[in-house]
């Protein structure tokens, strides 16, 4: 599947052959659903959060071992990092 980029010429929402991908376009029906869809996804979201502690704790444990996971890369990366033998 070829894609396309804007180093290549295309714009936003153009494919190679001049195609334009009609499904994005506002005013479609599909699209206009999508958006609402995704507001109402994110509104229930965030009303979760503010309202259940026990997700905000969840929330905040899952997105601190993926930073940790994150920092390990990068200090493996940089060979920031101390030999597990060493006391």
């Amino acid at each position: 599947m070829a894609t396309a980029r804007a180093a290549d010429g295309y714009s936003n929402g153009q494919i190679p052959g001049g195609r334009r991908r009609s499904w994005a376009a506002r005013g479609n029906p599909l699209y206009e659903a999508l958006v609402h869809l995704g507001r109402l996804l994110r509104t229930v979201f965030l009303a979760d959060y503010f309202v259940n502690a026990v997700f905000r704790r969840e929330l905040l444990r899952v997105l601190n071992r993926g930073e940790a996971v994150n920092a390990l890369k990068r200090a493996i990366y940089t060979g920031r990092v101390a030999s597990f033998s060493d006391p």
